[in-house]
């Protein structure tokens, strides 16, 4: 028998106050592909890969690039999701975005509707999840060995063609590249290549390699235009700090990405070797406030369902039960956990939200499933048979819940279907209707979920593997609970509520990992948020034909800046033994005179000397 208990909401106050200082950063990783991937813009390959998740309902502030006026309005406006891949030969990509006006239609090559990528090839330790060792500005380090490159990958005006900018990285990156995309009801869905042998550093020859048990700086970026002539209504989100822009290389405004082995042998139903996503589940820093506005959750782990990335595999029981399309079902599931509660959220788009069927069960709904045992280096729980645990001698056991809607959309039931029967004390969750869906957010006192078998309360254990699968499902406005639809992460033919089974997948427990995150709406003039040490960038760049030069002082004295061409040739004097104190500073530069080009700015002070390169497009 199921307990269900219903949670009155009649309306929602959002909050809008300051972001929290701090919060849990998500690391992504980036697996090695167990085959060559087939560049035909189908992302069938592309189901457990780490989604690299953009949308309005968890990106803030600081998750804009640069300024807080380029973050896009609204999910239909620009929002998506990008994945990378790896193997011996090749760096893969894809993205899936809705963008309701995919296309360049700006007075600048730069300002498009455009994915980027940027990384780098050496490690920053386990401990890290900021590349705060280095500094802004992008590096080929013929000492080190150390080097970067930044990709971006954008429509031309037309749509019938995709420009492929290697902004920063060696000559050759592009030699061998392919992308395929298709334009789609809501946006666009692109895929495609870069071989390792075309990323090899100008200083060194290396040639880039992604080498297992690395974490590397790594950044992402998703751009949108909207038929603007105006470069300046260039909008977009990006993975880092506000105030420190992807591109002008890595920085302590940057995330990392953890380099990933190959597939570990499963076999899906289309008989290739295929790795399971690696899910986690972190430690919250502070107490979620259950308010359904998700902005604790910009950096947790995204569960991620679309029509796209979810093949035949990944579907609950029969093939029957998919949904049709985004628009119908999709969406994004997030936990978390800390010493009293588990804590979910989740961002659905859902053209119909709302409980219209004959069966209780059968109803627009999110699950979590999840049991208290480590499984080890296990990828599936292969060692328990299906059906639900409970067990007296080794005090393994697990629960499942359920939320959803109810007919009227002013309550939510919340369904115990198995587990304990104090599950729902204390339980919490709030959720709004949105144009195109729904959000809510939740918690779970883990003093309520309570073994009775054994008395134990659930507890997260960092280190360990445990028993975990989601759902989300969908019954659009059918009286008949047999036309019930949805996705799982699971095998095909292991029907997730049965309980824990070679059908189900796992979660790693992690502990706290967190940044200090910048809350102001971007760069002051005066520099102030850049590193305090001696470094030096430039914004905008690219630009045309005017840009600042922003340079850091770790003490006071005369300073030359020039530019140079890239043969060497003295193209401006900007400063001439000028006196400065300490600190962050700026200049404003105008290259009209200039052609389009790369140059160089040279910063020095006393013995020091520091390059910075610098993109004139005109």
């Amino acid at each position: 028998m199921n307990r269900k208990v219903l949670v009155m909401v009649v309306g929602l106050l959002m909050i809008t106050g300051a972001v929290l200082a701090q919060g849990n950063v998500v690391v992504p990783y980036i697996l090695k592909a167990p085959a060559p991937i087939t560049v035909d813009g189908v992302l069938d390959e592309w189901s457990f890969a780490f989604p690299v998740d953009f949308n309005t309902g968890i990106h803030r502030n600081w998750m804009r690039s640069v300024v807080s006026g380029w973050a896009a309005q609204d999910d239909e406006d620009c929002s998506g999701t990008l994945y990378q891949m790896y193997d011996d030969d090749n760096f893969y990509f894809a993205a899936k975005v809705m963008d309701d006006e995919p296309g360049h239609f700006s007075d600048a090559s730069w300002a498009s509707d455009a994915i980027e990528f940027y990384m780098c090839n050496w490690d920053v330790g386990k401990d890290k999840v900021i590349p705060t060792e280095t500094s802004l500005g992008w590096v080929d380090d013929a000492t080190t060995g150390d080097y970067g490159f930044q990709l971006s990958f954008a429509f031309d005006v037309s749509l019938d063609s995709i420009a492929i900018n290697a902004w920063y990285g060696p000559p050759a990156v592009l030699v061998g590249a392919q992308v395929v995309y298709q334009i789609t009801d809501d946006g666009y869905i692109l895929e495609g290549l870069i071989p390792l042998a075309s990323l090899t550093s100008v200083a060194t020859g290396n040639t880039f390699a992604f080498t297992e048990g690395t974490r590397i700086p790594f950044a992402w970026s998703l751009y949108d235009i909207d038929e603007s002539e105006n470069s300046a209504e260039f909008s977009g989100y990006a993975y880092g700090k506000d105030g420190y822009p992807q591109h002008l290389g890595p920085s302590p405004g940057w995330t990392v990405c953890d380099v990933l082995g190959p597939a570990r042998g499963e076999v899906w139903e289309t008989e290739a070797q295929f790795d399971f996503v690696s899910p986690y589940i972190k430690k919250a820093a502070d107490p979620i406030t259950v308010d359904g506005v998700l902005d604790e959750w910009n950096f947790c782990f995204p569960v991620d369902f679309n029509q796209d990335v979810m093949t035949g595999a990944m579907r609950p029981v029969v093939a029957g039960w998919v949904s049709e399309d985004d628009a119908d079902c999709s969406g994004t599931l997030y936990q978390m956990y800390d010493a009293d509660n588990f804590y979910f959220a989740a961002e659905v788009m859902d053209d119909e939200p709302g409980h219209f069927s004959d069966a209780s069960w059968a109803s627009d709904a999110i699950e979590y499933y999840l049991c208290n045992w480590d499984i080890g280096d296990a990828i599936v729980p292969t060692e328990t048979s299906l059906g639900w645990i409970d067990d007296a001698a080794t005090g393994d056991y697990g629960f499942q819940l359920s939320f959803a809607f109810d007919i009227s959309l002013d309550s939510i039931a919340i369904n115990a279907w198995y587990g304990p029967p104090t599950v729902l004390a204390g339980a919490q969750v709030v959720y709004q209707v949105t144009d195109d869906g729904y959000i809510l957010e939740g918690t779970i006192p883990l003093a309520s979920i309570t073994s009775t078998a054994t008395g134990n309360i659930f507890a997260f254990t960092e280190g360990m593997r445990i028993p975990f699968a989601w759902s989300l499902y969908d019954i659009d406005e059918d009286e008949n609970s047999t036309n019930f639809k949805g996705y799982a992460y699971g095998k095909d033919g292991f029907p997730q509520h049965l309980g824990p089974s070679p059908g189900w997948q796992y979660c790693d427990v992690k502990g706290l990992d967190f940044v200090d995150y910048i809350t102001s709406t971007g760069v002051e003039k005066t520099g102030t948020q850049l590193p305090r040490s001696f470094d030096m960038v430039n914004a905008p760049n690219p630009f045309n034909p005017a840009t600042d030069i922003h340079f850091n002082l770790a003490k006071s004295g005369n300073v030359n800046l020039k530019v140079y061409d890239t043969s060497g040739r003295l193209m401006t004097t900007v400063l001439n033994g000028v006196n400065y104190s300490a600190g962050s500073h700026f200049v404003p530069v105008n290259l009209s005179s200039l052609s389009s080009g790369c140059y160089i700015a040279v910063l020095e002070q006393g013995q020091q000397r520091i390059t910075h390169k610098m993109l004139l497009m005109k």
